[in-house]
Protein backbone atom coordinates (compact mmCIF):
# COMPACT_ATOMS: atom_id res chain seq x y z
CA UNK A 1 0.00 0.00 0.00
CA UNK A 2 1.52 3.55 -1.33
CA UNK A 3 0.72 5.49 1.88
CA UNK A 4 3.42 7.79 3.64
CA UNK A 5 2.55 7.54 6.98
CA UNK A 6 3.05 10.42 8.86
CA UNK A 7 1.28 8.82 12.22
CA UNK A 8 0.73 5.64 13.48
CA UNK A 9 -2.25 6.13 15.43
CA UNK A 10 -5.03 8.80 15.15
CA UNK A 11 -6.65 9.99 18.92
CA UNK A 12 -9.32 7.81 20.05
CA UNK A 13 -8.82 5.35 17.50
CA UNK A 14 -6.99 1.64 17.52
CA UNK A 15 -7.15 1.08 21.27
CA UNK A 16 -8.73 -2.24 20.18
CA UNK A 17 -6.51 -5.16 19.47
CA UNK A 18 -6.08 -6.15 15.83
CA UNK A 19 -6.93 -2.48 15.04
CA UNK A 20 -4.20 -0.21 12.96
CA UNK A 21 -4.26 3.42 12.19
CA UNK A 22 -1.97 5.18 10.11
CA UNK A 23 -2.34 8.65 8.93
CA UNK A 24 -0.45 9.88 5.80
CA UNK A 25 -0.50 10.98 2.36
CA UNK A 26 -2.20 9.10 -0.26
CA UNK A 27 -2.76 9.84 -3.90
CA UNK A 28 -1.96 13.65 -2.93
CA UNK A 29 -4.12 13.71 0.24
CA UNK A 30 -4.21 13.70 3.37
CA UNK A 31 -6.40 10.58 4.55
CA UNK A 32 -6.92 7.94 7.49
CA UNK A 33 -5.88 4.42 6.51
CA UNK A 34 -7.52 1.62 9.13
CA UNK A 35 -7.60 -2.05 9.29
CA UNK A 36 -9.23 -4.34 12.06
CA UNK A 37 -10.52 -7.60 13.08
CA UNK A 38 -14.39 -5.52 12.27
CA UNK A 39 -13.06 -4.26 8.77
CA UNK A 40 -15.69 -5.97 6.63
CA UNK A 41 -18.34 -4.95 9.45
CA UNK A 42 -17.46 -0.93 8.94
CA UNK A 43 -17.14 -1.44 5.40
CA UNK A 44 -20.77 -1.81 5.03
CA UNK A 45 -21.68 0.30 7.72
CA UNK A 46 -19.63 2.98 5.72
CA UNK A 47 -20.87 2.11 2.47
CA UNK A 48 -24.64 2.51 3.43
CA UNK A 49 -23.88 5.53 5.31
CA UNK A 50 -22.02 7.71 2.76
CA UNK A 51 -25.34 10.45 2.03
CA UNK A 52 -25.39 10.57 6.22
CA UNK A 53 -24.06 14.05 7.11
CA UNK A 54 -21.93 14.13 10.14
CA UNK A 55 -20.34 10.68 9.24
CA UNK A 56 -16.73 10.07 8.47
CA UNK A 57 -16.26 9.35 4.47
CA UNK A 58 -14.75 6.43 2.81
CA UNK A 59 -12.57 7.16 0.15
CA UNK A 60 -11.81 3.48 -0.95
CA UNK A 61 -10.79 0.40 -0.02
CA UNK A 62 -7.30 -1.10 -0.21
CA UNK A 63 -6.15 -5.24 -0.27
CA UNK A 64 -2.50 -5.28 0.74
CA UNK A 65 -1.79 -9.08 0.99
CA UNK A 66 -4.10 -10.82 3.40
CA UNK A 67 -5.03 -7.14 4.77
CA UNK A 68 -8.08 -5.01 3.92
CA UNK A 69 -7.37 -1.12 4.36
CA UNK A 70 -10.19 1.05 4.27
CA UNK A 71 -9.39 5.04 3.15
CA UNK A 72 -10.93 7.60 4.78
CA UNK A 73 -10.90 11.21 4.88
CA UNK A 74 -9.14 12.32 8.31
CA UNK A 75 -11.18 13.08 10.67
CA UNK A 76 -10.87 17.02 13.12
CA UNK A 77 -10.25 18.06 16.40
CA UNK A 78 -11.88 16.08 19.56
CA UNK A 79 -14.78 18.14 20.85
CA UNK A 80 -13.91 21.26 23.32
CA UNK A 81 -15.31 21.09 27.14
CA UNK A 82 -15.92 25.05 26.92
CA UNK A 83 -17.60 27.28 26.68
CA UNK A 84 -20.43 26.12 27.45
CA UNK A 85 -22.64 26.89 24.41
CA UNK A 86 -20.46 25.54 22.37
CA UNK A 87 -20.58 22.41 24.11
CA UNK A 88 -24.19 22.31 23.89
CA UNK A 89 -24.20 22.90 20.23
CA UNK A 90 -22.33 20.05 19.51
CA UNK A 91 -24.17 18.05 21.46
CA UNK A 92 -27.37 19.28 19.50
CA UNK A 93 -25.51 18.31 16.30
CA UNK A 94 -24.36 15.06 17.44
CA UNK A 95 -28.29 14.26 18.27
CA UNK A 96 -29.51 15.14 15.06
CA UNK A 97 -26.83 13.04 13.51
CA UNK A 98 -28.01 10.20 15.53
CA UNK A 99 -31.08 10.84 13.96
CA UNK A 100 -30.47 10.86 10.87
CA UNK A 101 -28.65 7.99 11.17
CA UNK A 102 -31.46 6.24 12.90
CA UNK A 103 -33.53 7.61 9.32
CA UNK A 104 -30.59 5.78 7.17
CA UNK A 105 -31.76 2.07 9.37
CA UNK A 106 -28.19 2.50 11.49
CA UNK A 107 -27.27 2.65 14.51
CA UNK A 108 -23.81 4.08 16.18
CA UNK A 109 -23.46 1.60 18.71
CA UNK A 110 -20.55 3.02 20.15
CA UNK A 111 -21.60 6.55 20.93
CA UNK A 112 -18.92 7.97 23.06
CA UNK A 113 -16.14 10.84 23.45
CA UNK A 114 -13.48 9.35 21.45
CA UNK A 115 -15.82 8.90 18.59
CA UNK A 116 -16.93 12.69 18.32
CA UNK A 117 -15.04 14.64 16.14
CA UNK A 118 -15.63 18.51 14.89
CA UNK A 119 -15.33 18.01 11.39
CA UNK A 120 -13.37 20.62 8.87
CA UNK A 121 -14.97 22.52 7.34
CA UNK A 122 -18.16 22.87 8.23
CA UNK A 123 -16.77 22.74 12.14
CA UNK A 124 -19.77 21.02 13.25
CA UNK A 125 -19.71 17.81 15.02
CA UNK A 126 -20.16 14.20 13.88
CA UNK A 127 -18.94 10.24 13.87
CA UNK A 128 -16.40 8.47 13.56
CA UNK A 129 -15.20 4.78 14.03
CA UNK A 130 -18.45 2.13 12.36
CA UNK A 131 -16.44 -0.24 13.32
CA UNK A 132 -19.90 -1.11 15.96
CA UNK A 133 -22.33 -0.14 14.00
CA UNK A 134 -25.62 -2.18 12.76
CA UNK A 135 -28.82 -1.87 10.89
CA UNK A 136 -31.39 -1.43 13.00
CA UNK A 137 -32.50 -5.20 12.68
CA UNK A 138 -28.94 -6.21 13.91
CA UNK A 139 -29.32 -4.11 16.44
CA UNK A 140 -33.07 -5.68 18.01
CA UNK A 141 -31.94 -8.64 17.70
CA UNK A 142 -28.85 -8.38 19.47
CA UNK A 143 -26.25 -10.68 18.55
CA UNK A 144 -25.74 -13.16 21.53
CA UNK A 145 -21.82 -11.87 22.42
CA UNK A 146 -20.91 -9.66 24.22
CA UNK A 147 -22.06 -5.74 24.11
CA UNK A 148 -20.19 -3.63 21.67
CA UNK A 149 -19.66 0.08 22.81
CA UNK A 150 -17.61 2.13 25.67
CA UNK A 151 -18.05 0.85 28.66
CA UNK A 152 -18.50 4.26 30.51
CA UNK A 153 -20.96 5.62 28.10
CA UNK A 154 -23.23 2.60 27.14
CA UNK A 155 -26.60 2.45 28.50
CA UNK A 156 -28.04 0.61 30.75
CA UNK A 157 -30.47 -0.96 28.49
CA UNK A 158 -27.49 -2.20 26.12
CA UNK A 159 -25.22 -3.83 29.55
CA UNK A 160 -27.99 -5.78 30.66
CA UNK A 161 -28.85 -7.36 27.33
CA UNK A 162 -26.34 -6.37 24.41
CA UNK A 163 -28.99 -4.88 22.28
CA UNK A 164 -29.51 -1.35 20.97
CA UNK A 165 -31.94 0.99 20.07
CA UNK A 166 -32.53 4.78 19.51
CA UNK A 167 -33.02 5.15 23.18
CA UNK A 168 -29.94 3.52 23.90
CA UNK A 169 -27.83 5.78 21.73
CA UNK A 170 -29.21 8.73 23.12
CA UNK A 171 -28.86 7.39 26.18
CA UNK A 172 -24.94 7.26 25.46
CA UNK A 173 -24.76 10.92 24.20
CA UNK A 174 -26.71 12.30 27.42
CA UNK A 175 -23.76 10.36 29.51
CA UNK A 176 -21.39 11.65 27.06
CA UNK A 177 -23.01 15.41 27.22
CA UNK A 178 -23.32 15.10 31.18
CA UNK A 179 -19.37 14.86 31.50
CA UNK A 180 -18.77 17.31 29.05
CA UNK A 181 -21.30 20.08 30.43
CA UNK A 182 -19.66 19.34 34.08
CA UNK A 183 -16.56 19.93 32.64
CA UNK A 184 -17.64 22.99 31.03
CA UNK A 185 -19.33 24.48 33.50
CA UNK A 186 -16.41 23.68 35.98
CA UNK A 187 -13.90 25.74 33.63
CA UNK A 188 -15.94 28.43 34.19
CA UNK A 189 -16.02 28.64 37.79
CA UNK A 190 -12.39 29.66 38.95
CA UNK A 191 -11.04 29.82 42.66
CA UNK A 192 -11.47 33.27 44.54
CA UNK A 193 -10.67 33.50 47.95
CA UNK A 194 -12.77 30.29 49.12
CA UNK A 195 -15.70 30.88 46.80
CA UNK A 196 -16.23 30.33 43.19
CA UNK A 197 -16.45 33.15 40.92
CA UNK A 198 -18.04 32.65 37.39
CA UNK A 199 -16.48 33.71 34.23
CA UNK A 200 -19.05 34.94 31.40
CA UNK A 201 -18.17 32.68 28.25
Amino acid sequence: MLLTATSSREAGLARLPGTTVLRGDWKGRTVVAKTSRRIAEEEQALNATQHVDGIVKLIEKVVCGNTKWLIMEPVGDELPFSPASVVLTHMDELASCVERLYGAGWLHCDISYFNCRVFPPTGKAGFMDLGAAKTLKQAEKGTGEWATGTPQFMSLSTLLDGTHNLSSELESLISFSSLATSIAAASRCQPSGGHCSWNAG
